[in-house]
């Protein structure tokens, strides 16, 4: 009886055990396949536009393996084999400073032999604070980049534009960018750049970020010096809330594309939304790309009892809590 028993519990313990044995062995047969996959095996993509991949003096592999990731052409499980291919190859001791463009589906041995020798050199294009479209149009047309920025970005004064949204910075391309790939990366870095952490305190305030990024825009273009920026950051925040007109001379020159120092009298007379010596409240939208400084004053701003401001000769900024105390600061302008 107790021989009958044994083997009886053994057969169950045994199927049991064959059915983990198969498994196993088909897990392990099908990652070994999945290796061999991504490692040799071009596959086809939707996504008919390759990924641009900058290597700069210094990246090293795993920066590398970083970017690929992040641009989904690598999976993250298989990021150890793209190291280990590379160091086997002794490619990763041969990755040259440039660009690569790398299609989407491209195994690892393609992306690496495309690495080592990359096709496209690249450039740097530095865009400045307080640039409009229209200078950036000037210099992306200067520097031979193809494409209408307008057709992308918008026009000036138009409401659909996306002037005060094209982070100034100073980029890396590749030599054959166009304008596209120019305003994808300068819109990238502006959300960037307007961390979370701004925004909700932006949405705390009572304020749009739209509204925010007008304010930072004149800011740009009216003061220079962190704590300037803050305090006119907040006469402009009193004249909005009091009912005041800005009457700011930076959005005078926006509609006529000047940058003088103060408007004229036929200017002050122009019937655009933008005339804040016209209209109260904040122009239609923003009238310059501001930097993170002036987006930053425009969210903190040092309080303040002025309600006036202007450039002195010297420089500086004079303020007024009364218009004669403005006109008295006028004498600073000579």
């Amino acid at each position: 009886m107790s021989i009958d028993k044994h083997r009886k519990t053994k057969r169950p313990v045994t199927r049991i055990m064959r059915v983990i044995g198969f498994v196993v062995g088909a897990g392990v047969v099908w990652y070994c396949t999945a290796l061999v996959g991504a490692l040799f095996n071009d596959r086809q993509s939707s996504i008919s536009e390759p990924f641009s991949l900058e290597i700069k003096e210094g990246n090293s592999v795993a920066d590398i393996e970083a970017r690929l990731v992040q641009g989904e052409l690598l999976n993250e499980r298989f990021a150890w084999l793209f190291r280990w291919w590379g160091s086997q190859k002794g490619y990763d001791k041969r990755v040259k400073v440039g660009g690569v463009k790398i299609p989407y589906g491209a195994s690892i041995a393609t992306m690496w032999e495309l690495l080592k020798n990359p096709t496209n050199q690249s450039v740097s294009l530095r865009f400045i604070e307080g640039w409009t479209l229209r200078d950036i149009k000037i210099y992306l047309e200067e520097k031979g980049v193809q494409g209408d920025l307008y057709k992308l970005a918008g026009e000036p004064l138009s409401s659909d534009s996306m002037e005060g949204y094209l982070f100034p910075d100073t980029y890396e391309f590749f030599t054959d960018a166009i304008v596209r790939d120019v305003v994808g990366k300068m819109r990238a870095n502006f959300d960037v750049k307007v961390t979370p952490e701004l925004r909700a305190e932006i949405e705390r305030q009572g304020f749009t970020l739209d509204q925010i990024i007008t304010i930072a825009s004149i800011i740009e273009l009216e003061v220079t010096g962190r704590e300037d920026r803050r305090m006119v950051s907040d006469i402009i925040r009193r004249r909005l809330a009091n009912g005041w007109m800005l009457q700011m001379d930076s959005t005078i020159n926006y509609i006529h594309g000047n940058r003088r120092r103060s408007a004229t009298f036929d200017e002050l007379e122009s019937t655009s939304p933008y005339n804040t010596y016209k209209f109260k409240g904040l122009p239609s939208g923003p009238i310059a790309n501001p930097g993170l400084q002036a987006i930053e004053a425009a969210v903190y701003p040092i309080k303040n009892n002025f309600w006036f401001f202007l450039h002195a000769a010297d420089g500086s900024i004079k303020y007024g809590r009364t218009f004669e105390e403005h006109q008295e600061n006028r004498k600073f302008l000579r």
